[in-house]
């Protein structure tokens, strides 16, 4: 390893194996080795702290003194309920979970019982010291808890709970939109679902998998209805009409979904085949039943005719339907939806927005056959 000049840039910034002949800076003088003999140091033997399985499980005291008393409290408690939801204890993790975020909670607005100091209140000074492990708890987050308990009402069948407490998650990141998405679904609040989504897509719009799941959430709303085809525009009664916005905007993200994959150097990774292969299977499938019953014929020769043929349908079929209807509701007077669908309607099942947010996205591209000739 050169051992160069602090300096950076600067002249003396020259390796001892460069031939500088003291044209820069002073020659750098090898110090010569010393005739004794090399004595190596004894390695110093490791101890780990904890090395027995299942370390985080070894506990007398309550889960609160755990976390009040002990260093690695708050870690051994979270770790516990991990253990449990894996082993399927959902139960036995709920109730951590739960009692890690009251912990938590209170000791955020310094209302907790610590020992031996009693309850410390706001107005009454804290009483954190050394001695009764006041000063351990540095934990302030419980958001990974609150998840836990969320997918273990899921697991629990408490459905109308775990809704609630995702209220009150705030969702950055991919697992908590994906969570919230599933929560809202699973209740029948799919436009809570889909509109968590496409607030997330608007800052990351190339990701594959909130495409799919905002298309499974608006197509399970569909799910039960009975006929096997729909309206192709938004001009008959209101339940068929309210269909056909589903339908189609179920379709449209599912296009999108298979398009990104298509496109991504995902499609191109050997040992991501299998799941590649799985999840655009499952895609094909729900873009084919979604076409059928929007009446779009697919050409069974992908050509580049066939390409244009099927544009011109998704163009006629769907993308200008909508397009109309969104304008005649950004129509103050919403005259050619007066005796047709309302704008209450469109509302309770599907919020503008997200259709809107759909539409806009619409690409020709998505459904060209040019992109992976194999698959569907």
């Amino acid at each position: 390893m050169e051992d160069n000049d602090d300096f950076p840039f600067s002249f003396g910034n020259v390796s001892d194996d460069e031939e500088s002949d003291g044209l820069f800076c002073q020659p750098k003088v090898v110090a010569q080795p010393a005739d004794s003999a090399h004595i190596k140091a004894a390695p110093e033997p490791y101890y780990p702290q904890i090395d027995q399985d299942g370390w985080f499980h070894k506990s007398e005291t309550s889960v609160q003194e755990t976390m009040l008393q002990e260093k690695t409290g708050a870690t051994k408690i979270k770790m516990r309920a991990d253990h449990y939801y894996m082993l399927g204890q959902y139960k036995e993790a709920y109730d951590l979970a739960r009692e890690y975020c009251r912990i938590i909670a209170l000791n955020e607005i310094n209302l907790i019982d610590r020992g031996s100091g009693g309850i410390a209140r706001p107005d009454e000074g804290s009483t954190t010291s050394s001695s009764n492990g006041g000063d351990i708890l540095k934990v302030t987050d419980s958001k990974e808890m609150q998840e836990m308990i969320i997918r273990c009402a899921i697991k629990l069948g408490r459905m109308s709970e775990a809704a609630e407490l995702a209220d009150g998650l705030i969702a950055l990141e991919p697992g908590t939109v994906f969570l919230k998405a599933k929560v809202y679904s699973a209740v029948g609040r799919f436009n809570d679902a889909a509109h968590i989504l496409v607030d997330y897509q608007k800052t990351r719009s190339s990701n594959y998998a909130v495409w799919r799941s905002l298309g499974e959430a608006i197509s399970k709303s569909i799910q039960g209805t009975s006929t096997d085809s729909i309206p192709t525009s938004p001009t008959a009664n209101s339940d068929d009409s309210v269909d056909f916005v589903k339908a189609t905007t179920a379709l449209l993200a599912f296009l999108r979904a298979r398009h990104l994959m298509r496109c991504s150097l995902w499609s191109n990774a050997s040992y991501a085949q299998q799941r590649y292969d799985r999840e655009m299977s499952i895609l094909c499938r729900e873009i084919a039943s979604l076409e059928q019953r929007c009446d779009i014929l697919r050409q069974s020769d992908p050509s580049p005719n066939n390409d244009l043929s099927m544009q011109t349908q998704y163009e006629s079929k769907i993308i200008t339907p909508l397009r109309n209807m969104l304008d005649s509701l950004n129509d103050s007077s919403v005259s050619s939806l007066a005796s047709t669908v309302t704008t209450s309607t469109i509302q309770e099942v599907l919020l503008p927005e997200v259709v809107d947010f759909v539409v806009s996205a619409w690409d020709p591209q998505v459904i060209s056959s040019s992109t992976t000739p194999s698959q569907c």
